[in-house]
């Protein structure tokens, strides 16, 4: 009997100890599985802000960056259309170089990629902030939150737009929570370069009052696009990119006329 009751103690031991190792089996398989569920769910949120970033942060600058830079364009430098002009065909053509009385020579109006970032950095803040839509990730269960206000900063280079979109946000899915600084964003357009083919051509005409176009062309490689008109006794250019037609700035060089003209004139 005694015999008996030893060995049904150790069956008794060994059924606990083996009851005992299944349960630490299954809680650190449980401990996995959270893990791994954990880690997914990290490294999902952290692609889908990369996606957020793209889609909705890149995409709205890109859209609102583009239409500015044409309306900058079209309206010979200004985001309004010009108060000293000369009037073509219904058209108006922004005076960058305006004639001083008396002389053969004209002032320029250079256009200066720095008065131009500050000046794109106003136009396009309250554009952006407000094309800034994260409704289709909230509608898919993210719950997102902004953490400050909208802050862009903008430099130009010759042949890009880079804007640096500080826009800091929280997105979170089933408890897990990652963030978001905003986004840093490049535009390959050479709107530098536009404005060094203007410039050229103002420096030109209010020096010697005329330009060589052809030479011009040929020494950067027909880069640029030249159109000129001379209604007697302005100049009317259109000047585009050849990689870049869309983007074409008119201006006019003011000379001294043969009757007043108060349309468009200086005061």
């Amino acid at each position: 009997m005694q015999k008996r009751g030893q060995v049904a103690i150790f069956v008794i031991i060994g059924v606990i100890i083996v009851i005992a190792f299944a349960i630490l089996f299954f809680v650190k398989q449980e401990n996995v599985g959270l893990g791994r569920s954990q880690i997914n769910n990290e490294e999902f949120l952290s692609s889908e802000i990369k996606t957020i970033q793209h889609e909705v942060l890149d995409n709205c600058a890109q859209e609102q960056i583009k239409s500015a830079v044409k309306i900058y364009l079209e309206n010979g430098g200004g985001f309004e259309e010009p108060d000293n002009y000369i009037k073509d065909n219904g058209k108006k053509y922004r005076i960058l170089c305006q004639k001083i009385p008396n002389t053969e020579n004209c002032l320029m109006q250079p256009l200066i990629t720095n008065i131009f970032s500050k000046q794109l950095n106003d136009y396009i803040y309250d554009k952006i902030d407000n094309c800034i839509d994260f409704s289709e990730y909230e509608d898919r269960g993210y719950v997102i939150n902004i953490q400050e206000d909208l802050t862009i900063d903008i430099t130009i280079t010759d042949d890009t737009i880079n804007l640096n979109i500080k826009y800091p946000f929280t997105i979170e899915r089933q408890g897990v929570i990652l963030s978001s600084d905003g986004t840093q964003y490049r535009l390959a357009l050479p709107v530098g370069d536009l404005f060094k083919a203007v410039n050229y051509i103002l420096g030109q005409e209010s020096i010697y009052g005329t330009v060589d176009i052809v030479n011009y062309q040929i020494t950067n490689l027909n880069k640029y696009k030249m159109q000129i008109k001379k209604p007697y006794p302005d100049k009317l250019y259109e000047i585009s990119l050849t990689d870049y037609p869309e983007y074409i700035i008119p201006f006019a060089i003011e000379d001294d006329g043969r009757y007043s003209r108060y349309e468009g004139r200086r005061a």
